[in-house]
């Protein structure tokens, strides 16, 4: 672990990224002051399952299952983030989406949250990556097809995920999280307008600047809300390099529906 974030900090300098590196930095010494709080109010996780009701198990076209990359080495998490929501919403109900290894999901969850991950990828389940076997509510789904957990959710993250899927995907992405999000729920996303490539393949299938994604949600449906108004630079789990960073809300119809 000390090796592999040395390397991280060694290839962000060098690559001019610096800025990225001092995010990272907020973030992690935001999540060691936090860790008192959380090792004082951890609980035994919930036994319920929640288990996603889907056809697509697996994301078998993704890239990030033929090549299997960052779900094979993201063991990111914040518990200053954990103490952020439930300062917030109290012990409620947060829907990671990429999960990865789900150590953010057990981070919830051990504070006394109804906390489900889904992983496009099922690497990480077969490498028994993070909390995959010790936590019952991290499940594989292919995100980009519709999928139903009889759960509505006050926090879902999306934490750098919204790039690799297509735009079609990601309309049905929205749709659904519009399904799952409580109405005074947020949809925190990260992502980024690069190009990523392993193995010569091309991880981040869809590649907009902010100006289309502000576009883009506002017409599936949300609102773009003042990240730093619920969560502070020091609480993210992912930073953008060019403010790709959102906190998004349901728009409220008249008449009380999204």
């Amino acid at each position: 672990m000390p090796f592999r974030a040395a390397r991280f900090a060694w290839h962000l300098s060098t690559s001019g990224h610096f800025h990225i590196l001092w995010k990272t930095m907020l973030q992690w010494a935001g999540h060691c002051l936090a860790l008192p709080w959380y090792w004082l109010n951890g609980t035994v996780p919930t036994s319920i399952v929640y288990a996603p009701e889907t056809g697509h198990q697996v994301a078998l076209d993704s890239p990030d299952q033929l090549t299997p990359h960052g779900c094979v080495s993201n063991n990111n998490t914040n518990v200053a983030f954990v103490h952020a929501m439930t300062s917030r919403y109290g012990r409620g109900a947060c829907l990671d989406l990429g999960c990865s290894s789900g150590r953010m999901v057990y981070n919830f969850a051990r504070i006394g949250w109804k906390a489900v991950g889904l992983e496009g990828s099922d690497w990480p389940m077969r490498l028994g990556r993070g909390a995959w076997g010790r936590y019952k509510n991290l499940f594989t789904c292919d995100i980009s097809k519709p999928f139903l957990l009889h759960l509505k959710f006050d926090v879902i993250t999306a934490w750098d995920v919204v790039e690799h899927l297509k735009p079609d995907g990601l309309e049905t992405l929205c749709a659904t999280v519009r399904q799952h999000l409580k109405d005074n729920g947020i949809w925190v996303v990260t992502t980024a307008n690069n190009s990523d490539c392993a193995h010569g393949i091309e991880l981040y299938q869809t590649q907009w600047p902010r100006e289309k994604w502000v576009e883009f949600f506002i017409a599936q449906g949300f609102k773009i809300l003042p990240r730093s108004l619920f969560v502070q630079r020091w609480q993210m789990l992912r930073h953008s390099g060019d403010g790709c960073e959102f906190v998004l809300g349901l728009i409220t119809m008249p008449g009380g529906s999204p």
